[in-house]
C-alpha cells in the first residue's frame, strides 16, 4: 500500500517562499500514472537486489503536459546515502530525450532512500533546480504560464514525497510540497516481467559508488549530484524524530547476528563514519567495539584511515581508543 507523505514535518529543508501578491499560486498538485508508481517502487527494490544492500538510485521522470508516465535510469554511481550521477552525462541524457520525437518529455526527477524515510534534503533541493534548468515545462494558471518541474522520493516501504518548484516568468523560484493525483491508465503488465526488465536496466547503469575513487577535488565538481549530507540531515531532523529508525537501529549494529549487520561491508562503514554526528553517536553507544571486532581490529582500522579525509575531526583517535 502506497503511504503518501504530505506534512511539512516529513522533509528537512525545502523553503516554502510565499508568493508575491502579483503572482499565482505556485503548482502543488503531482499526476502520476500507477504504472509509473509501480516502476518507481521496483527500481527502489531492484537497486537493492542488483547491489546487494540498501542503496539510494536516480532516475528521471518522463510524461506529456504535466503527467508522469515513465521513468528512465540514466548511468550513476549509487551509496547507501548518496547517489553520483555526472553532471555532464545527465545533460546529455536530458538532451537526447528532449530531441526524441516519441511522446515523453522530461518533467522531473525521482530518486529512492532506500529505507529512510521520505524527504528532501537540501542537496536534494540542488538537484531539484538544476532539473528545472534544463527542462521548458510549461503549464498556465490564472492565464500566467508557469515554468515546472517535480522532484519525487519514494523508499523499500512504498513511502511516497513529492516537491513541485514553479518559476514564474519574473524568474522567481517557489517549492511546494505536492498533492498527488494517482491516475489509473489501465497499462496491463506482468509485475514479475516488469520488474526483472528494470532490474537488467539498472543492472546496465548502476555501479556500487565507493568513496576511495573520489578525491575532494572530483567530489566538488559533482557536489549537486551527490545526497553526501543526507544522512545527517535524516538522523538529526528532529521534526520527525520519533518516525524515523536511528542509525544504530536501521543498522543494527546492536545485533552482532542480524543479518544487516553482516552485509555491511568497509564502504558502507566509511559513509556511516564520514558524519561526525553518527560517528559520535555510535562512540557513545560503545559500537565501535562491536564494530571492530565484526571486521576485525587491523580491517577496522584500515578502513578508518581511509575515512579520515572525510572526518578531519579529533574524534578519530577516540574511535581509534575504542576499538582497542
Amino acid at each position: 500500500m502506497v503511504r503518501i507523505v504530505r506534512s511539512l514535518d516529513d522533509f528537512s529543508s525545502i523553503d516554502v517562499k510565499k508568493e508575491p501578491d502579483n503572482c499565482p499560486i505556485a503548482l502543488k498538485e503531482i499526476k502520476i500514472t500507477r504504472t509509473a508508481l509501480k516502476k518507481l517502487f521496483m527500481m527502489a527494490e531492484a537497486v537493492n537486489e542488483h547491489l546487494g544492500g540498501i542503496y539510494e538510485v536516480y532516475c528521471l521522470l518522463l510524461g506529456e503536459e504535466d503527467i508522469i508516465k515513465d521513468i528512465y535510469i540514466p548511468k550513476q554511481e549509487a551509496g547507501t546515502a548518496s547517489i553520483n550521477v555526472s553532471e555532464e552525462n545527465l545533460i546529455t541524457v536530458i538532451n537526447e530525450i528532449e530531441e526524441n520525437p516519441i511522446n515523453s518529455k522530461i518533467i522531473g526527477w525521482g530518486h529512492s532512500h532506500g529505507n529512510f524515510s521520505v524527504f528532501s534534503s537540501s542537496t536534494d533541493d540542488q538537484n531539484h533546480i538544476t532539473i528545472l534548468n534544463q527542462t521548458s515545462n510549461i503549464l498556465k494558471n490564472n492565464d500566467q504560464e508557469i515554468k515546472f518541474a517535480y522532484g519525487l522520493t519514494v523508499n523499500i516501504r512504498e513511502e511516497l514525497f513529492g516537491i513541485v518548484c514553479s518559476q514564474y516568468t519574473c524568474g522567481a523560484i517557489f517549492s511546494r510540497v505536492g498533492t498527488f493525483t494517482i491516475i489509473d491508465d489501465n497499462t496491463e503488465f506482468d509485475d514479475e516481467i516488469e520488474y526483472h526488465r528494470i532490474l537488467e536496466v539498472v543492472k546496465e547503469k548502476v555501479e556500487k559508488y565507493h568513496w576511495r575513487y573520489r578525491s575532494w577535488k572530483y567530489r566538488g565538481r559533482n557536489h549537486s549530484f551527490d545526497d553526501r549530507n543526507k544522512m545527517d540531515d535524516y538522523f538529526y531532523d528532529s521534526r520527525d524524530f520519533n518516525e524515523r529508525p536511528g542509525i544504530l537501529d536501521y543498522y543494527n549494529f546492536g545485533d552482532r547476528d542480524s543479518e544487516e549487520f553482516k552485509k555491511i561491508d568497509l564502504y558502507t562503514l566509511q559513509d556511516i563514519i564520514s558524519s561526525k554526528r553518527i560517528a559520535n553517536e555510535l562512540l557513545k553507544s560503545n559500537m565501535f567495539k562491536l564494530i571492530a571486532k565484526r571486521f576485525g581490529v587491523e580491517k577496522f582500522k584500515k578502513s578508518l584511515y581511509s575515512a579520515v579525509a572525510k572526518i578531519r575531526e579529533e574524534i578519530f583517535d577516540d574511535i581509534i581508543k575504542a576499538s582497542d
